[in-house]
């Protein structure tokens, strides 16, 4: 009983991660344009340019305050994730008010394997990553940013997964109740369309991984993930460290650790303790040999038939 206190304060720290945030345009976000071949051509950047930070009415960019009172009715044009963007006004009006805004910190748990899953997690801006694991080795079959959502099993009927899913770029989400979107599909059909239009990419991108760690070395499979994840963070930097890496390359740390040196030698990027810089995006595709951009493009050529 003795370590009930210490685990009571844990979960309720790990709880107010998680809680609803005030959260207004400008507010914790880079609004640097993307760089060429992100998949994030439609940024809140784009969106804002013809407004400075601040203008416009409270309503359009805030919603709940500090996890506190009401709240505040939230504009599909404030939303920065591609899917939501993308539903019809009627589609969005059946999830509009189930969607709360939630912080995002580095390794919070979205989805545990083999529990129920209670929400489902709109990216708006950092990246998800999911894990598949046998005993103590595991390896990334998936990462989501602010192009999709977490949550996959929810919208084809399951209500669990083996797998784990947690925060690998810090950032935020709109999460919604897993039933309620579950209902929210049952009404729509074009919303369900959607939504499992992106299961689709997720995976392609899944299968475009197990080809990549099959049949390519380790300098084009850092290659793929590190353009990956540039995607979706936005900028040049990644907060990453050499056994996260291994983790997500299902890889042996000292290989990795030879394969990043190897990186920076060729001036591709700089590495430092705890944060990988990309320098050369070009010659990282090159490198990466045609296995990064499959299931980027599959993405557009969805999305584009949205609009």
């Amino acid at each position: 009983m003795q370590y009930a206190a210490p685990r009571a304060r844990e979960k309720r720290e790990a709880e107010n991660r998680l809680q609803p945030y005030g959260w207004c345009a400008g507010q914790g976000i880079d609004l640097q344009r993307p760089h060429r071949g992100a998949i994030y051509e439609s940024s809140l950047a784009d969106d804002l340019g013809r407004k400075r930070l601040g203008d416009g009415p409270k309503s359009q960019w805030c919603s709940r305050p500090n996890g506190a009172g009401p709240m505040v009715h939230l504009q599909q044009s404030s939303v920065r994730n591609r899917l939501l963007r993308a539903l019809s006004p009627d589609d969005f009006a059946l999830v509009q008010d189930q969607l709360e805004t939630v912080s995002l910190n580095l390794r919070d748990v979205l989805i545990a394997p083999n529990e129920k899953i209670e929400h489902v997690f709109f990216m708006e801006s950092g990246f998800s990553s999911t894990v598949a694991r046998v005993g103590d080795e595991g390896v990334e079959v998936g990462i989501t940013g602010r192009e999709g959502f977490v949550g996959l099993p929810v919208v084809l009927g399951s209500e669990e997964s083996p797998h784990q899913s947690f925060i690998q770029g810090a950032g935020s989400a709109l999460r919604i109740r897993a039933d309620h979107l579950r209902q929210a599909t049952y009404t729509s059909r074009s919303l369900q369309e959607l939504l499992l239009g992106f299961v689709h990419v997720a995976m392609v991108q899944t299968a475009q991984t197990a080809f990549t760690n099959a049949t390519y070395t380790m300098e084009a499979r850092l290659a793929r993930w590190l353009l990956m994840s540039q995607d979706r963070v936005g900028g040049d930097e990644l907060l990453l460290t050499h056994e996260f890496i291994a983790l997500m390359l299902g890889a042996r740390r000292p290989g990795v650790t030879g394969t990043v040196h190897a990186l920076e030698g060729s001036g591709l990027i700089k590495a430092r303790r705890g944060r990988i810089t990309i320098l050369d995006r070009e010659r990282l595709e090159e490198l990466a040999d045609g296995i990064y951009g499959v299931p980027e493009a599959v993405y557009e050529r969805f999305l584009s038939r949205r609009s």
